[in-house]
């Protein structure tokens, strides 16, 4: 029977699910699961992974999400990242930029692992023999400092436990003081809805999920706009759609009043003018044109008496 092919999947080794799920804690095999999306879901054996992506995801430049991590936080990946080494699941390199300093580590999983699994209870050395002691499942694993391992390749110097315990204090520090300043922002844009008017609720709503420089704006340009039956109500909308500066609005609205009140007195002007018509216009010749044209009126008897009045001197009639 032919196999139907999943869209959008990535294959899992059998050996995971067979033999190491059961093995694994929580966090671990949330780590095992992502290293083998970011290789075998991309046709890959390895490929280079932070601390901060296993836990927390990639985000491209651009926004867009490409997965959100294990959910866990970067202490317990890199707790997950040294139990796997230290059971020889997962292989890692350390890469070394330019700047001579450590960059996002290489990883991939050791499927020969299964070859040396054996049941709980099956596990040969007593915890007294040198190379092993018993794990927190009752089994038997292997020591670092003794025995052969079961996979020499996979494992790792000291030295490079203590770079990844270094490299996740860091890690930990910064996340640490991002959350603080996300934190400071979120009181501070709350304080400020709080002020506001709204209550509770909203205010932590609104602080959670919008950006504290979007939140300003639409506060201090909700004292421009024209009140509202439901005020706090509009502010809100304005926060969650982001509404336009309403100062453009106003400076369009006056433009538009000027010039509707130049048209009303201009309109005053020629009713009132006993040589044109209804429009403003006379019906003129002169030496250029000596047939008649028409022209716009001045309204001033003055400059007006320069031409000459087509029809024996008589004014076309307004409305004509």
């Amino acid at each position: 029977m032919t196999r139907v092919l999943i869209p959008n999947s990535t294959q899992i080794p059998d050996v995971i699910l067979d033999q190491w799920m059961c093995e694994l804690s929580g966090a671990e095999l949330k780590v095992v699961l992502y290293i083998a999306r970011r290789t075998f879901g991309f046709g890959k054996e390895s490929d280079n992974v932070s601390l901060s992506q296993i836990a927390k995801g990639i985000t491209k430049r651009d926004g867009i999400v490409l997965d959100r991590g294990t959910g866990l936080s970067v202490s317990s990946v890199a707790r997950a990242l040294k139990s796997l080494e230290d059971q020889n699941i997962l292989i890692r390199k350390i890469n070394i930029n330019d700047k001579n300093e450590n960059d996002e580590n290489t990883y991939s999983l050791n499927l020969n692992w299964s070859v040396g699994v054996l049941p709980k209870s099956e596990y040969p050395p007593p915890k007294s023999d040198e190379g092993y002691s018993q794990n927190r499942r009752g089994g038997y694993s292997q020591n670092r400092g003794g025995g052969t391992p079961k996979i020499g390749e996979g494992v790792l110097p000291k030295s490079e436990t203590q770079e990844t315990v270094q490299e996740t204090v860091q890690e930990t520090a910064a996340a640490a003081t991002a959350a603080k300043s996300a934190a400071a922002v979120f009181f501070d844009s709350y304080k400020q809805l709080k002020e506001m008017g709204l209550d509770d609720a909203a205010a932590k709503e609104l602080s959670a999920n919008y950006p504290e420089e979007r939140i300003k704006r639409q506060c201090l340009w909700f004292k421009l706009r024209v009140a509202d039956r439901n005020p706090l109500g509009a502010l809100r909308s304005s926060i969650v759609e982001d509404w336009g500066d309403p100062q453009k609005g106003m400076l369009n609205a006056k433009t538009g009043e000027v010039a509707q009140r130049a048209t009303d007195d201009h309109r005053k002007i020629i009713e009132a003018c006993a040589l044109c018509d209804d429009k403003g216009n006379r019906f003129v010749k002169s030496d250029k044109f000596p047939r008649g044209a028409v022209k716009r009126c001045t309204h001033d008897s003055i400059t007006e008496s320069k031409f000459t009045i087509c029809d024996d001197g008589v004014t076309p009639s307004r409305g004509s």
